[in-house]
């Protein structure tokens, strides 16, 4: 058992407003000259997810192969069950072709889902995916940010406050990027 310390200093800067980052660490066991060749050895990998605040304004600091979605949390607020609504989103990338992106719900039993921490505290998750629509591909403009629309409609009853990620993944690149989708309902006067 080792206590591993980890520091993590993010510079006062609109520009790293909307990030993810994947910190993964390796544990291994370190091979015994004693035990002869051919024995299992266990080892654990783990992979911490660091998230800086969404920020509709903020115009990020795009790294290489990293993909920006602005806000990185998008929230439909007020929503009334069984009305239709329209958002976007802003996705910055450094590449200067054109490129495919592919978009989809995060599965939960998905490994970038099991290998992450990806919570909402006081949202549950999404139960029918269908409430969120959204094109299954983009091509992202080279040298430029792209714009997404997601639309949200739900079932006309009344219901309580959920979230759904989606997955954004360019084509060819490995990259993977995040989008948090928070639904809160309208509430009534009597408090429903």
């Amino acid at each position: 058992e080792e206590n591993v310390r980890m520091f993590m200093e993010i510079p006062e800067d609109q520009g790293w407003y909307n990030h993810h980052w994947l910190l993964g660490i390796s544990a291994l066991p370190i091979p015994d000259p004693e035990i002869p060749g051919g024995s299992i050895s266990l080892g654990a990998y783990l992979l911490y997810r660091f998230e800086t605040e969404a920020d509709a304004k903020a115009v990020p600091t795009v790294g290489h192969n990293e993909l920006v979605i602005v806000p990185s949390t998008l929230i439909f607020n007020d929503v009334v069950p069984g009305e239709l609504y329209q958002k976007q989103v802003k996705i910055y990338h450094p590449f200067r072709t054109g490129k495919k992106c592919y978009v989809e719900s995060l599965d939960p039993a998905s490994d970038v889902a099991k290998w992450t921490i990806l919570p909402s505290p006081g949202y549950p998750r999404l139960q029918n995916s269908e409430w969120i629509a959204y094109d299954s591909s983009l091509v992202l403009s080279p040298d430029q940010p792209s714009t997404f629309d997601i639309f949200l409609q739900t079932p006309p009853t009344d219901l309580t406050k959920t979230h759904e990620i989606l997955l954004f993944m360019p084509q060819g690149t490995g990259t993977k990027s995040f989008l948090r989708v928070k639904i809160n309902f309208k509430v009534n006067k009597s408090g429903n």
